[in-house]
C-alpha cells in the first residue's frame, strides 16, 4: 500500500515530462526504470526493498509504461485518434488473459524472484530494442509528432489546450471525475476479493477464475469497438451510458445464483474496462487538448490509482461487517447513479468543451 500510495503522488510530475522531453528519450528511461523495478523486486530480501519494488513497479509499469503508450498516441493521432488508441490499449485485456498463467507457470518452475529477475532481463531484450525500433524515425516537421512541444491539433478557431490548472478551475472536471473514477475502485475492489464473493455467491471457483478469460474477451471487444465510434461522433454521447453495463453488472451479481451468470457478471464489467480505456483518453484530449496532455492524463491517472487503492480494503470492511452481496451491491449502485447523473449533466451542460466533429475531421 505504501508504494502504491507513493507511486500515486509523484505520478503527476513524473507523467507531466512528457509534455517537454521527445519521446524516444522518456520511452527509453520508462523502459529501463521497469527492467530495474523487476530486478529490484526479485533481489527483495527486506521490507525496505519490498517497499521500493513495489513503488518502482507502479511507477514504472502500471503507470508510466501505460501513461507512456497512451498519452505519445494521443498526441501523434487527429483525425483516427480513437482508431489509434483502441488499438494502442489491445496490449491491456490480451495481458489480462495470457499473463497471469504465464506468471504461475514460471513461479512454479523457478520460484518468484526468479521470475521477477527475468522479467526485467526480457524488458531490456525485448521491450527497449522495440522502443528503440518503432521510434528510429523522426519525423522532420511532421505536425503530430508525439515529441513536440506544441499543441499538435490545434486548429484555427478551436480553443487552446488546457493546462492541469486550468482544467481544474472549471466545474467541468469536477463533474466528470466521479465516474472517471468508478472503474478503478469497483473493478478492483472486486477482483482483490474474487475468491470471497464467489464463495458468498456458491459459484465455483475454478469457473469464476476461467470467466475472466471472458472479462478480457469482452474487454478487448468493447474497446476496439469504441474507436471508430469516437472518431465519428466524439466522446460525449458514450460518456452518458458507459457506466450503464457496470449496474447492470452489478444487479445480476445480486440477484442472479446460478454459476453461469458469473460469466455474464465479468463479461459486463470486462466491457466497462475495454470501453473506458479508449473512452477517457480521448475524451480528455477532445476536451483539453494535447498540448498538456500528459499533465493532464497523469493527474488523473494518479486519482485512479488512489481510487484503486481504496477498494479493496473498503469492500473488506463491508465483507468484515458480514453485509450480505445484495446490499453492497446497493451501496455500489447508490454511488454509480450520482456519478452518472453528473456524467449527464457535464455533457448537456459543457456541450461546446467536446470538439465539434467538422473540426475533428479536419486533423
Amino acid at each position: 500500500m505504501a508504494g502504491t500510495i507513493l507511486s500515486a503522488l509523484i505520478l503527476p510530475l513524473t507523467g507531466s515530462v512528457l509534455d517537454y522531453v521527445p519521446l524516444k528519450l522518456y520511452a527509453i528511461f520508462v523502459s529501463c526504470l521497469l527492467a530495474i523495478a523487476c530486478v529490484c523486486a526479485g533481489l527483495s530480501t527486506n521490507v525496505f526493498l519490498l517497499v521500493l519494488s513495489v513503488f518502482l513497479l507502479r511507477q514504472a509499469g502500471q503507470g508510466l509504461a501505460t501513461h507512456t503508450a497512451v498519452t505519445a498516441t494521443l498526441k501523434g493521432f487527429g483525425k483516427d485518434r480513437g482508431k489509434a488508441v483502441a488499438i494502442t490499449g489491445l496490449g491491456f485485456p490480451l495481458g489480462r488473459g495470457i499473463l497471469p498463467i504465464a506468471a504461475i507457470f514460471l513461479i512454479t518452475s523457478l520460484g518468484w524472484q526468479i521470475t521477477y529477475i527475468l522479467c526485467g532481463i526480457l524488458v531490456l531484450l525485448c521491450m527497449l530494442p522495440a522502443t528503440l525500433f518503432l521510434l528510429r524515425a523522426k519525423p522532420n516537421g511532421n505536425k503530430n509528432a508525439p515529441h513536440e512541444n506544441h499543441d499538435s491539433n490545434h486548429q484555427p478557431g478551436e480553443k487552446p489546450s488546457s493546462t492541469v490548472k486550468g482544467a481544474l478551475s472549471t466545474p467541468l472536471f469536477y463533474l466528470l471525475i466521479p465516474g472517471i473514477l468508478v472503474p478503478s475502485f469497483l473493478d478492483t475492489a472486486l477482483a482483490f476479493h474474487v475468491l470471497l464473493i464467489a464463495d458468498l455467491k456458491h459459484w465455483p471457483i475454478t469457473l469464476v477464475l476461467s470467466g475472466y478469460a471472458f472479462y478480457a474477451v469482452m474487454s478487448l471487444m468493447s474497446s476496439v469497438w469504441a474507436g471508430p465510434i469516437l472518431d465519428r461522433f466524439g466522446s460525449r454521447e458514450l460518456l452518458k451510458y458507459s457506466l450503464a453495463p457496470a449496474i447492470m453488472g452489478l444487479i445480476i451479481l445480486m440477484y442472479c445464483d446460478s454459476p453461469v451468470w458469473a460469466f455474464i457478471y465479468l463479461g459486463l464489467f470486462g466491457a466497462v474496462s475495454g470501453l473506458r480505456m479508449t473512452l477517457i483518453p480521448f475524451a480528455l484530449s477532445e476536451i483539453y487538448g494535447t498540448r498538456y496532455i500528459a499533465s493532464i492524463r497523469s493527474f488523473v491517472a494518479s486519482l485512479s490509482i488512489f481510487a484503486s487503492a481504496l477498494g479493496p480494503p473498503v469492500l473488506g470492511i463491508f465483507l468484515d461487517l458480514q453485509f450480505t452481496i445484495t446490499k453492497i451491491g446497493w451501496i455500489y449502485i447508490l454511488y454509480l447513479i450520482p456519478a452518472v447523473a453528473l456524467t449527464l449533466v457535464a455533457t448537456r451542460l459543457y456541450k461546446k468543451s467536446f470538439r465539434k466533429i467538422k473540426e475533428r475531421q479536419k486533423f
